[in-house]
């Protein structure tokens, strides 16, 4: 029901649209494929019904709304790249708890003063952002700029706030609600006290979060607790204790996010930290299981939507900002790769210079292609002279699926990397007990080919003393995502190739799957190739 009533509200914003002349025939067109293709990517998404409004998503704009209608405005552009969809203002690098994993690592000091803020947030709403998020640091280490900041964007844009919940209490969340903040986001990373307080430095974290989490509530937020989530937790299953107590506070949502190689998890020493493709398998089977359950809360995992076959890294394409509290601009906030800053120049002009180099979402993320180079540099963020030099390399990796569906098929020079694949995939299966190898197959004779991958069997019409890289990674592909996920994946682009081209063969090619088997075969053979050219 709640997917139709989106669907009903969406049609009438662009039918609306389209009779005033705002919005051409095409972009109507333009905007309900896009919407067809992000849907599908939402599609085991549980919404949440709050105060007359639907929340979808913790990274997406409730509706009815001004922000809402604004995103998708945006959706009907059929600029390369898209509009952007959200940003993040660091309010403070000021934060009472030490987190082993956090991003800003509390190095820096000396905050944007108020006036720069609320100059940034106007550029903002000007440049047609439709959500902001306030972020730290601890945005209530500066509660009175967090509260004039929120004041002025609530009225242009859907304002929420991420917080350890230190520092937080009834009367500054009810000074807040009256500003126009919509949602608050709190950190609780273990169900046990002693447990979040080590992870987080701080010896009230774990009931100054609990306690947010159920003031927030109370006062009518939309509240979602936000759960760094380490390969360690998929295995033993205690984020599953997390999710539970999440739901006891009265959350309306948990975010399990992936850890990526930033600020202090670059440089932690504690091994289960970074998710592997089998804990993100294990994720996905239970995100999925608990949203379509009769339990309340809702699951939702950022980064699923930016894997490749879904939305994708937004950054190349210019549809998030993140900018610190010294004023550095960066395409993401785990992107310690600077764009310019706001200090030196107005947001307006280094985000409109740098929309220039933007094209559209990537499948990798890109923070993993710049950890080298932000590692090996001695000032981070990494000087903008310096991510622009290695934008273009990250700008040509392949599109994501979604994006592919709505702005045709991926490029033929896209470029892929090991490290894409070994992300994305187990890389380590064994012949005989991942997988196994039916030599002399009738189905292969049957179809008159040499291979077929299905499932955890390769059909051989012949002898196979070595498996092949090509179909080594359909192996690979089918133990990922399943039979009936990878066959769906291949009858949609084959059929919506086929449509555009006229031409099987080229449809095949193109679909998604096939393309990444070609890239890594390629990629093997050349690191094969490597030794000899030497």
């Amino acid at each position: 029901m709640a997917s139709v009533r989106l669907t009903g509200h969406l049609l009438g914003l662009l039918g609306a649209g389209f009779v005033r002349g705002e919005i051409p025939l095409s972009g109507v067109r333009f905007a309900l494929r896009r919407q067809r293709l992000v849907a599908h990517a939402f599609r085991d998404a549980k919404y949440v019904r709050l105060n007359g409004k639907t929340f979808v998503d913790p990274f997406a704009p409730c509706y009815p709304s001004p922000a809402f209608s604004k995103t998708i405005r945006n959706f009907t552009q059929q600029s390369i790249p898209p509009p952007p969809t959200y940003a993040q203002i660091s309010m403070t690098n000021l934060c009472p708890c030490r987190c082993f994993h956090c991003h800003v690592q509390n190095t820096q000091h000396g905050d944007l003063p108020r006036s720069a803020i609320l100059s940034l947030i106007q550029e903002l709403v000007d440049l047609g952002f439709p959500m902001l998020f306030f972020v730290g640091g601890e945005p209530f280490s500066r509660f009175d700029d967090l509260e004039a900041s929120v004041r002025a964007a609530s009225p242009h844009m859907d304002t929420r706030m991420f917080t350890s919940g230190v520092g937080a209490s009834p009367e500054r969340l009810a000074r807040l609600r009256a500003a126009g903040l919509v949602g608050v986001y709190v950190s609780l990373d273990a169900a046990d006290a002693e447990a979040h307080n080590a992870k987080r430095g701080h010896a009230k974290a774990y009931a100054s979060a609990c306690d947010t989490v159920r003031q927030a509530v109370a006062q009518a937020f939309y509240v979602s607790v936000v759960c760094c989530t380490t390969a360690t937790m998929v295995r033993d299953g205690s984020f599953r204790a997390v999710v539970d107590l999440a739901e006891s506070l009265g959350a309306h949502s948990i975010q399990l996010n992936e850890i990526r190689p930033a600020g202090n998890a670059e440089e932690t020493s504690e091994r289960g930290v970074f998710l592997t493709a089998e804990d993100k398998s294990a994720l996905i089977a239970y995100y999925r299981a608990q949203n379509r359950s009769r339990r309340r809360i809702s699951i939702a995992m950022p980064w699923y939507l930016e894997e490749p076959y879904n939305l994708g890294c937004l950054a190349t394409a210019g549809q998030t900002a993140y900018i610190d509290a010294q004023g550095h601009v960066q395409p993401c906030q785990l992107l310690k790769a600077s764009i310019g800053n706001i200090q030196e120049r107005p947001f307006r002009e280094i985000w409109q210079e740098f929309r220039a180099h933007a094209r559209y979402p990537v499948a990798d993320c890109i923070v993993w292609s710049y950890r080298d180079q932000i590692g090996a540099s001695a000032v981070k963020p990494l000087p903008a002279a310096e991510t622009m030099r290695s934008w273009p390399a990250v700008t040509a990796l392949p599109m994501a699926d979604t994006y592919a569906g709505v702005y045709g098929p991926r490029l033929a020079a896209a470029a892929y990397s090991h490290g894409y694949f070994a992300r994305k995939y187990s890389l380590a299966l064994a012949r005989g007990v991942d997988y196994g190898v039916r030599e002399h197959s009738w189905l292969a004779k049957r179809l008159k080919i040499r291979y077929l991958a299905l499932g955890s069997t390769l059909h051989a019409s012949g002898a196979v003393p070595d498996v092949p890289h090509h179909e080594f990674l359909h192996l690979a592909q089918f133990r990922r995502f399943g039979v009936p996920r990878v066959v769906a994946h291949y009858l949609r682009h084959a059929l919506a190739g086929l449509i555009r081209h006229r031409d099987l063969g080229r449809a095949f090619r193109e679909v998604p799957f096939e393309a990444e088997a070609r890239a890594f075969e390629r990629l093997c053979l050349e690191r094969e190739a490597a030794p000899m050219d030497a």
